[in-house]
């Protein structure tokens, strides 16, 4: 096979052309992202900011139910093969159905917010936006994974763009003095609900190209929900995510306001590297969970790691030498505290980057190297009660135990790459 065959090959395979797409898109709403923190962090000072940052880690513990279901949709769907559209067509159908009959538990669900604000240390308002967006994005998760499942990298990637544009007119009305933190709150429903309605509206158009029949699947969704594997992914994405969370949350609710603000700008740079590779994580477990790429699963592992390891590197000489720009990038002088702080955060987000390449990989394998996470996190928070009584020490425990989690993901992910070379 010549080169130009090779190079054909390569612009025809759906998955380096999504790739492409998720890159451009992840580029864009990056920069979206960025103008979001920047404009926020300026215009409301650390105490505002730390609201928006306690709210945002609250909002990723209160939707891991909802990240399972993505995850779980996307491997099933990658099981199924040609018959995709047909499967998630009878799955909507029951989905609908399922929403109308337990409908009634709305009222309960908006009664939390009795008890949020003591519970989270979320004012009143933030408890509310917290509720909304959860239950706009419970309703859009379906829509939005599918479109990754079946492959629709492109309309997937333009569709992810829409929420990102919204939520940033909050702080741009709040540059125009229209109000302050309450009106970023409202565009943050907004933006939730933007994802469910273009969402049920591009997989409708899907759905009406395609000649799909609707069964009755009943039994299969209770085997689909009560499986060893789902328990498993389950327990698996509960300690990434309170791993990546659990610090803010704990700030938050032990330290002052002011602090709280600073240390979100600190946790912010930290994942500036997961938000920027983005694409290959999301691409890499749609490749992990796709049965007839398995030939080259080993292979993409290895390519995914280098990429983040040398992306890791460049984040953290730039902070190191750079970091007081880097700084004023996003934030002011009133962030400045956590300059010397900056190179550790460089080095969490690579960490963290790798477990989560590693987790996924773990998890499309069904192997129960995935729970390597939920067995530490429990230390983790121990480490964060009883010696995490500064933002240094905060950051320290952050490190240490994100570096014991990549060091036993690493070995696992040998043993079985090893034992795969053996059956090949």
């Amino acid at each position: 096979m010549d080169a130009s065959t090779k190079i054909k090959n390569l612009l025809n395979n759906k998955f380096f052309r999504g790739g492409f797409f998720f890159t451009v898109s992840n580029f864009i709403g990056g920069f979206l992202n960025y103008l979001f923190n920047s404009l926020s962090g300026k215009l409301l000072g650390p105490v505002g900011y730390g609201e928006i940052a306690a709210y945002s880690a609250y909002l990723t513990i209160f939707s891991i139910p909802i990240q399972i279901a993505s995850y779980e949709l996307i491997r099933r769907l990658g099981q199924k093969g040609e018959k995709r559209i047909i499967v998630l067509r009878e799955w909507e159908f029951w989905l609908t159905t399922e929403v109308k009959k337990w409908k009634f538990l709305a009222i309960p669900y908006f009664l939390l917010i009795l008890i949020l604000p003591n519970l989270t240390n979320l004012s009143l308002l933030f408890s509310f936006v917290l509720l909304m967006v959860l239950l706009a994005s419970l309703m859009s998760t379906f829509y939005l994974t599918s479109l990754q499942g079946i492959h629709e990298f492109f309309w997937y990637s333009v569709l992810a763009l829409a929420p990102v544009l919204i939520k940033l007119f909050g702080p741009v009305l709040v540059y125009f003095h229209i109000d302050g933190i309450s009106t970023i709150g409202i565009m943050l429903i907004f933006s939730a609900l933007s994802s469910f309605v273009f969402g049920k509206f591009l997989l409708d158009k899907i759905f009406s190209k395609a000649a799909t029949r609707i069964k009755s699947f009943k039994t299969q969704v209770i085997k689909l929900v009560f499986t060893k594997q789902l328990l498993i992914m389950s327990l698996s994405l509960i300690a990434l995510n309170l791993l990546n969370n659990l610090d803010i949350m704990y700030v938050k609710k032990f330290f002052t306001a002011n602090i709280a603000g600073v240390y979100g700008a600190w946790s912010l740079y930290g994942k500036i590297i997961f938000y920027i590779f983005g694409p290959i994580i999301s691409l890499a477990y749609i490749f992990f969970a796709d049965r007839d790429q398995s030939k080259n699963h080993r292979k993409s592992l290895a390519i995914s790691i280098g990429v983040f390891l040398l992306g890791g590197l460049i984040f953290f000489l730039t902070y190191t030498f750079f970091g007081k720009f880097v700084l004023s990038l996003i934030f002011n002088s009133r962030y400045f505290e956590i300059l010397s702080l900056l190179p550790r955060a460089a080095l969490f987000g690579l960490l963290y980057s790798l477990i989560i390449i590693l987790n996924n990989y773990f998890i499309a394998k069904h192997s129960p190297a995935s729970l390597t996470s939920l067995i530490i996190i429990p230390f983790y928070g121990l480490g964060l009660f009883f010696w995490g009584k500064t933002i240094d020490m905060v950051v320290n425990i952050d490190l240490i135990f994100s570096s014991l989690i990549l060091i036993f993901s690493l070995f696992f992910a040998a043993i079985i790459s090893t034992n795969e070379r053996k059956t090949t």
